[in-house]
C-alpha cells in the first residue's frame, strides 16, 4: 500500500526518524544528559504510537477487504455486519490520528490556564 501523505501521516519519514531515534538511544553518551534522553524517549514514544496505529489500520483494512469479498461471495449478512464493525473501529482510530495531528505542534503538549470571568454585559461581557 503506498503511503504518500505528509505531516503526521508521513509514514516513511516517521519510520526513518524512529530508526534514527533508536540509534541515538543506543548511544551510551546520551544518558549523560538526562534532559536530552527524556526528550528522545518522548519522541520515540510518539513515533511508535503513530506508526503502530498506521500499521494496525493497514492490517485492519486489508482484513476487512478480504472479509467483504468473502461475505459477498457467500452472501453472508453476519459477515457483512462484522466488516461494518471493523470499518467503524478503523474510522475511530483515524479520527484519533487526526486529533493527534491537530495537536502536534511543539507547544501543544504543554499545560495552559483558562480564566473565565463572568460579567453582566456591557463592557464586561
Amino acid at each position: 500500500m503506498g503511503r504518500t501523505f505528509g505531516g503526521i501521516f508521513d509514514f516513511d519519514g516517521k519510520q526513518e526518524r524512529l530508526e534514527e531515534v533508536n540509534l541515538e538511544l543506543e548511544n551510551p553518551e546520551l544518558w549523560n544528559d538526562p534532559e536530552r534522553a527524556t526528550k528522545i524517549n518522548k519522541e520515540k514514544s510518539q513515533l511508535d504510537g503513530v506508526i503502530d496505529v498506521v500499521v494496525s489500520l493497514e492490517t485492519t483494512l486489508e482484513d476487512a477487504q478480504a472479509m467483504l469479498e468473502l461475505a459477498v461471495e457467500e452472501d453472508d449478512e453476519s459477515l457483512l455486519a462484522d466488516v461494518q464493525a471493523e470499518l467503524d473501529n478503523a474510522e475511530k482510530r483515524v479520527a484519533d490520528l487526526e486529533f493527534r495531528r491537530m495537536f502536534s505542534g511543539e507547544m501543544d503538549p504543554n499545560n495552559c490556564y483558562l480564566d473565565i470571568q463572568s460579567g453582566s454585559g456591557g463592557t464586561e461581557a
